[in-house]
């Protein structure tokens, strides 16, 4: 009878570790799909970019002046789109180098969310233009980008709403001061130029401890 017993614990071993290995397997596949697809880098791209935006349009102002509705279409916009061609190059890179399908978690929650925030963000900033408040555009824009950082925190699972939560106190200051000019507008961006590049840093910590 004991003989019987030992064998019916041989058989039930390998059973209940192949479930052990299945359940191992599934957490692992689970895990790499819902690992983030954001590049560090490309903080730095955010950084560089609103850094030489800010730069070129402090420049602009002291000499030529050519107004802000120049430095949005002519400076601005040609820059998100290039920081945007540069996050789809780096998001395709990442997709296909950890072979994630497009219906992963984490593609389906990004692309939502930029989508959901690059909406929303050109809406107000249509209402502003049309209401002549570019004395609003250093707040608005500090205020954007203290959303973008926290969305980023949401997808990225790492601590970045904190740089979110500062970029809300700096808008809030510039509302309440009453803040505006080409010395309010470089300020501005380079605090946020700044903002991105410690989320740089905040981020490959994150990865770091994650592995």
């Amino acid at each position: 009878m004991q003989g019987n017993g030992d064998y019916g614990n041989l058989e039930k071993q390998p059973v209940e570790k192949y479930l052990d290995d299945i359940a191992t397997i599934k957490d692992l596949l689970v895990k790499q799909e819902r690992k983030s697809i954001i590049e560090p880098w490309a903080f730095i791209s955010w950084s560089v970019l609103i850094f030489a935006g800010s730069v070129i349009q402090f420049i602009l102002a002291g000499t030529l002046d050519p107004g802000y509705e120049f430095f949005i279409y002519a400076l601005w916009l040609p820059l998100v789109v290039i920081a945007a061609l540069l996050e789809t190059v780096a998001w395709a890179r990442s997709v296909r180098r950890r072979k994630l399908p497009i219906t992963a978690t984490t593609n389906v929650t990004l692309l939502h969310v930029l989508l959901v925030l690059s909406g929303g963000l050109i809406v107000l900033l249509f209402i502003l233009l049309n209401l002549d408040g570019y004395r609003y555009l250093p707040p608005f824009v500090c205020a954007g980008s203290a959303v973008m950082v926290t969305a980023m925190s949401g997808v990225t699972r790492a601590k970045l709403y904190l740089l979110g939560e500062l970029l809300f106190l700096g808008a809030v200051a510039l509302l309440l001061l009453d803040l505006h000019g080409p010395v309010v507008d470089l300020s501005t961006g380079l605090c946020i130029s700044a903002v991105f590049l410690a989320g740089r840093f905040l981020y490959g910590a994150y990865l770091d401890r994650e592995g």
